[in-house]
């Protein structure tokens, strides 16, 4: 079986949709001789900041000689991404020959998509004898396929409303799901703020016995300096005297993340994990996730960002209007179906009066005379180009030389853009 093959093959699974439930990925992992336990876990869930957590994680971890491996969802635009060992991609060749071994079994017990990469992850950190994992949870908490592994720490990033119709409408049902992840006496770390929410959380910690430690992002991470394409700011946590990080992931969302991760280390270090000053100065130096609020020079000069959801979106007006203060935008969004659109709308008015909208390839996209007829009844100055291609190319010309082009909403809309202009990954 070629990559490609395979690839088509995991593909078609996605017509089995997404199904939250623990007995598909138990079966499977069973069958593979339950390689989650092979490893130690750092399990990360949340609504917003997973992916730059886990980097976060993966980076120090490395730089202090560990054997890393990392699992996120979804990818951008190269399949491989998802899947990480000591900061590299998985090769082509274990992704066919895994999908060659386990097609048969894949198809007739009906496995998604998803399960099906969550018991890959597993396998290649199994085999290529990772000592940590970092994986990203894929949808809530309690019932998705990566909750099987037993982790050494978990952690939960900020909680919003998204995904409600799975998760359920309200924070403390979306917190609730979002708390499967926590284990019997295994430490959380959270940044999560809203009182409700925090409230769930402490209630499921206590039950569990897990010691519960919060980021309090106003005593603990102070941003020094913003630019960019670099961010200064200290950490501080027990009353020991701040240290000084320098980061390239920018905007006072990422040093809520990178506090988070800080303070998540610390944890494990409290617990034996050994981890030199120097491996958390090069590990936060050197973290690698892109499209976040990821500058690209050029004509025109690009800044990308994954804000896909209205906690998303409002960081990085907040953060555009810190780091570019009086610079204009031409915007490109283009985002999967959502009840939220309007204040979506509202937010992307404060930076931008020249939108343009347009709409991802994936069965999930919105109608076009849906989001127009939104657009209309929020007062939004935009054009509608469905075709992202079409829509960057057309964005392009439009930029003046004292703007920058800013495109964001979903993976599937950066990830085209960032395909088409050979980005990196």
């Amino acid at each position: 079986m070629t990559y490609k093959e395979a690839l088509d093959f995991l593909y078609s699974l996605e017509l089995f949709g997404v199904k939250l439930g623990l007995n598909n990925i138990t079966r499977f992992l069973n069958r593979l001789g339950n390689p989650q336990k092979s490893f130690k876990g750092i399990h990360v869930a949340g609504t917003n900041g997973k992916g730059s957590v886990a980097s976060m994680f993966e980076s120090v971890l490395h730089e202090a000689g560990y054997k890393v491996g990392k699992f996120t969802s979804p990818h951008l635009y190269n399949f491989r991404e998802r899947f990480h060992i000591d900061k590299q991609k998985v090769d082509e060749t274990f992704v066919a020959e895994f999908i060659e071994e386990h097609q048969e079994y894949i198809r007739d017990s009906r496995t998604t998509f998803f399960e099906t990469c969550t018991a890959l992850a597993f396998e290649l950190f199994r085999r290529n004898k990772v000592e940590y994992a970092v994986v990203e949870v894929g949808l809530g908490g309690r019932l998705d396929a990566t909750s099987l592994i037993e982790p050494e720490l978990t952690v939960i990033t900020k909680i919003a409303k998204d995904h409600t119709k799975t998760l359920g409408d309200s924070i403390a049902k979306i917190a609730f799901e979002k708390c499967g992840i926590i284990k019997q006496g295994v430490p959380l770390v959270t940044s999560v703020a809203d009182p409700e929410a925090l409230q769930v959380i402490r209630e499921v910690s206590e039950s569990k016995k897990a010691p519960l430690y919060c980021l309090l992002p106003a005593s603990m991470v102070e941003v020094m300096s913003l630019t960019v394409e670099k961010m200064r700011f200290n950490f501080s946590e027990n009353s020991v005297p701040p240290k000084n990080y320098v980061g390239n992931l920018v905007g006072t969302h990422q040093a809520e993340n990178y506090g988070l991760a800080l303070l998540g280390l610390k944890v494990l270090s409290q617990r034996g994990l050994r981890i030199p000053e120097d491996a958390y100065q090069s590990g936060i130096a050197n973290v690698f996730w892109p499209a976040r609020l990821q500058f690209v020079p050029g004509k025109p000069n690009l800044l990308l960002d994954c804000a896909h959801n209205p906690d998303g979106v409002r960081a990085l007006v907040k953060n555009v209007e810190a780091i570019y203060p009086g610079r204009k935008f031409v915007l490109i969004l283009g985002m999967l179906r959502r009840p939220d659109f309007p204040e979506i709308f509202e937010e992307i008015k404060k930076i931008s009066n020249k939108v343009i909208l347009t709409i991802p390839d994936h069965e999930r996209a919105p109608e076009p005379e849906v989001l127009a007829r939104e657009a209309i009844e929020s007062r939004l100055n935009f054009k509608l180009i469905p075709n992202v291609i079409d829509a960057y190319k057309f964005a392009r010309e439009l930029v003046s030389d004292n703007e920058i082009l800013l495109v964001t909403g979903s993976h599937f809309t950066l990830g085209e853009i960032m395909k088409f202009e050979n980005i990196p990954t």
